[in-house]
């Protein structure tokens, strides 16, 4: 009898520990779940206005869709920023940014508020310069897309005036905060950015705005898990998973 518990225990652990290696990593995959994709609405975002720029619409249909670590959670230790590369098409000043994310707990973080932060000349092994940063009040609200049990939300920012100027290559981040040790779904939460394509694979999601997204420049930073400025594509990727990102700067 003590050796089938033992046994039962075992298998336990093992799978708690199994399912914690898969859900806390720097990327999750379509063909890391067993489910299908699930998308309810059309239209580009109403949230992005006035829209300097949206990468567009997380395919969450396709088989070969990423999402990365995009989640910063102080009570398991996770931190991961993703950047997303955007250019405008006429100087202007943003005053707000957003990313979409895949999230293991609904739309949930606590207390309300993300990182966020504009940089320029990001490349591997360097952040670059940044422009502006912060922490600030956040919404985090449903897409109305999903796969499995994850849902996509977006985490929206305001941020103070910034300047960013016409065909300037910048990065953005928004990453969504789960830092009250009281809140049971900060025990368990991890958001992965969504990337962006079309049906082809060869083009921007649905509903983008503004100019191109530039190809293959998404990069991960992360203190805890030694990610030093880390180039998504050269994780194993291939187009297009790595290749876009489903992001967003208000402002005009």
């Amino acid at each position: 009898m003590k050796k089938t518990l033992c046994t039962l225990l075992f298998a336990v652990l093992t799978l708690v520990a199994s399912l914690a290696a898969a859900q806390n990593s720097a990327y999750i995959r379509a063909s890391d779940i067993s489910g299908r994709g699930h998308v309810v609405n059309t239209g580009a975002p109403k949230y992005c206005k006035p829209c300097l720029f949206y990468g567009g619409d997380w395919n969450s249909t396709a088989s070969n869709w990423a999402a990365f670590g995009n989640t910063d959670d102080t009570v398991t230790g996770d931190d991961f920023q993703n950047f997303s590369p955007f250019k405008v098409k006429k100087t202007a000043h943003a005053t707000g940014l957003f990313t979409n994310n895949l999230s293991t707990v609904g739309c949930v973080i606590d207390p309300a508020k993300a990182l966020w932060s504009i940089n320029t000349g990001v490349a591997t092994g360097t952040g670059g310069k940044v422009i502006a940063s912060g922490e600030a009040a956040a919404t985090f609200v449903a897409t109305g897309r999903s796969y499995s049990s994850y849902t996509e939300c977006t985490a929206k920012v305001k941020i103070k005036k910034t300047a960013v100027k016409k065909g300037k290559t910048y990065w953005e981040a928004v990453v969504p905060e789960c830092t009250n040790s009281t809140d049971s779904n900060c025990s368990s939460s991890y958001y992965y950015a969504t990337d962006t394509f079309d049906s082809t694979g060869t083009k921007q999601g649905s509903n983008h705005v503004g100019a191109p997204e530039p190809k293959d420049m998404v990069f991960a930073y992360s203190k805890n898990f030694s990610y030093n400025w880390v180039n998504v594509c050269s994780e194993g990727y291939s187009d297009p998973a790595c290749t876009w990102s489903s992001a967003g700067v208000v402002g005009k």
